[in-house]
């Protein structure tokens, strides 16, 4: 398949990427347990699993910068000897018109003959721009098409392979999608002690500047106030960074975090 429609994740970019990842361990182990299961499926558990409604099949939604795409990096490296792989949405989508349904089937049909030598994982984000929901859809003929094939594809107990999927909004999708999936996660905001841990987590370079704990529980209780993300907060240690032109990397640090959140919230 051209890399134009299906590329491999790099596995160094993703352990890098979940890095002082925080919060929804619950979830993530659901996901882990469910990817072995999946891995490890017998060719005769699959009726069991059929009458369950069991697959490999995850959706996680969320607003933007809550951490959906970290979480599903986390989960793919539990399993070391597996290919990752993401859909190149874009690509598919701005194929002519009636050709988006056939690069789906070809790209599952390369997908399942790969699983049949190890373990593999799809990741597809932002999935509503890929199938809007068929009541919305302007080329509305391509799109059902595009929908039955995918649908196809998630309705088949596949041995070896697992499809992860992200969205920013879950109400764009086709209910018929959303049914398909085991597992339909919501990622929220984290808690104070989530917010907390990501600020002192030896994970994240910045921690030894963030060793004030009644300053970093200041930080987390605004953090969840105003409900920001992971990514909001990481785009303000961005800013205090970059105020040296990222000559002094101390600028990051508890007190400096803290006077910029309440700066933000007297404008």
């Amino acid at each position: 398949m051209d890399e134009k429609y299906l590329f491999m994740l790099d596995k160094e970019e993703m352990k890098t990427r979940v890095k002082a990842l925080t919060g929804f361990e619950k979830e993530r182990d659901e996901i882990k347990t469910l990817s072995k299961i999946i891995f490890d499926m017998d060719i005769e558990n699959i009726e069991y699993m059929k009458f369950l409604n069991i697959n490999g099949n995850v959706l996680l939604f969320g607003k933007p910068g809550t951490g959906k795409t970290s979480i599903c990096y986390d989960c793919m490296l539990e399993n070391t000897s597996a290919s990752y792989y993401q859909l190149n949405m874009a690509a598919l989508v701005s194929e002519k018109l009636g050709k988006t349904a056939q690069k789906i089937n070809e790209v599952f049909e390369e997908l399942l003959n790969e699983s049949k030598k190890y373990p593999v994982y799809l990741l597809i984000e932002e999935i509503e721009a890929f199938l809007p929901n068929r009541r919305e859809s302007k080329d509305l003929e391509d799109m059902k098409r595009a929908l039955t094939i995918f649908m196809h594809y998630l309705d088949k107990i596949n041995p070896n392979l697992m499809v992860m999927c992200t969205t920013n909004h879950l109400e764009s999708l086709d209910p018929a999608i959303v049914r398909r999936f085991t597992y339909k996660i919501e990622i929220t905001n984290n808690s104070i002690e989530d917010m907390e841990h990501f600020l002192t987590n030896e994970e994240n370079p910045f921690h030894i500047f963030f060793n004030d704990e009644l300053v970093n529980h200041k930080i987390a209780e605004k953090i969840i106030e105003k409900k920001m993300t992971f990514s909001d907060v990481k785009n303000m240690m961005k800013r205090l960074l970059l105020r040296d032109k990222g000559k002094k990397i101390e600028n990051v640090n508890a007190n400096s975090l803290y006077e910029m959140i309440m700066e933000e919230e007297n404008k």
